[in-house]
Parts: structure tokens; C-alpha cells; sequence
């Protein structure tokens, strides 16, 4: 079974205390190594990952932070950036479709439980064709019938 030992999370400025844990949870659970942070944080790790040094493979944050750094985030050179957003998320088809061209894939992600949301994020991270969907906007219900996995959250 895939996993994502070796890889790096970073969660940043999920407004949501509960769904911040769950999303950390659903990524440790597949082996993840995650840190957790304040978008503040995220033009350094943009600048160290420019010079070599680790970048997240996978990048988890509330919307509107994350499209502030619009192609800046093209210097993870790599990897997944989703956006949580609760209703609609103008801008990330056009700047997925520019990061897409520098190896990275952005989406947006409307989140349900913690939990089911955690492990949706690491489902998505493991999909090797992740790039198809890159400027897409996605429900976690619809992508868990798509990865087949469960809601650990539901009693």
C-alpha cells in the first residue's frame, strides 16, 4: 500500500483548530512527517526551498493566504498545495494552471469532518496522477467515493 513515508506536510492557517488536527492526523496516519505554522512563515520556506533546502510536498491551508502568494508558490518546485475553501474559490484555476507548469499542483478542497478531510488530503498526495487535477475545485464527499476511503469520524 502507498504511503508518504519521506515526505514533508505543511499545514498553515487553518482557521479550524479541530480540522487542522484532523488534517495532520489523516497525514501522520499515511506516514507523513508535518509540521504546523503560520502562513507568515511560508515566504521563508519559499525562499529556502529556492536554495536547495527541504520544501513541503504537500502545502495545506486556508484559501485566501495561499492565493495571496500566488506565484510564489511556484518555488516549491513540486509537490501539492491545497486550498480549503468552504464555498467557491475564485482564482485557483488560473493560478493552477500557472504552478502546474513549475511541477506544482494547487487545488481547492471544500472540507467535511476532520478526519474524513485528513484523509482525503493524504489520498490526494498519494495519486500519481494529482497533476489532472491541478486548478480543480473538489469536495471531500465526492473524492472519497473516487479513493474509497471512510470518514473515521462517523459513529
Amino acid at each position: 500500500m502507498a504511503n508518504l513515508a519521506g515526505k514533508l506536510a505543511l499545514v498553515v492557517d487553518v482557521d479550524d483548530s479541530a480540522l487542522a488536527d484532523g488534517i495532520a492526523a489523516g497525514l501522520v496516519e499515511s506516514a507523513a512527517s508535518v509540521d504546523r505554522g503560520p502562513a507568515a512563515t511560508l515566504p521563508r520556506r519559499l525562499a529556502q526551498a529556492a536554495s536547495g533546502q527541504a520544501a513541503p510536498d504537500v502545502l495545506v491551508g486556508d484559501l485566501v493566504p495561499l492565493l495571496a502568494l500566488g506565484s510564489a508558490l511556484a518555488g516549491l518546485g513540486r509537490g501539492l498545495v491545497v486550498a480549503l475553501a468552504d464555498a467557491g474559490s475564485p482564482g485557483v484555476d488560473t493560478l493552477g494552471a500557472e504552478l502546474d507548469r513549475a511541477g506544482v499542483t494547487l487545488l481547492a478542497l471544500h472540507p467535511a469532518t476532520p478526519g474524513v478531510t485528513g484523509r482525503c488530503i493524504a489520498a490526494l498526495a498519494m495519486d500519481p496522477d494529482i497533476a489532472e487535477k491541478s486548478g480543480g475545485s473538489f469536495r471531500v464527499a465526492e473524492l472519497a467515493r473516487e479513493y474509497r476511503f471512510s470518514d473515521p469520524d462517523a459513529g
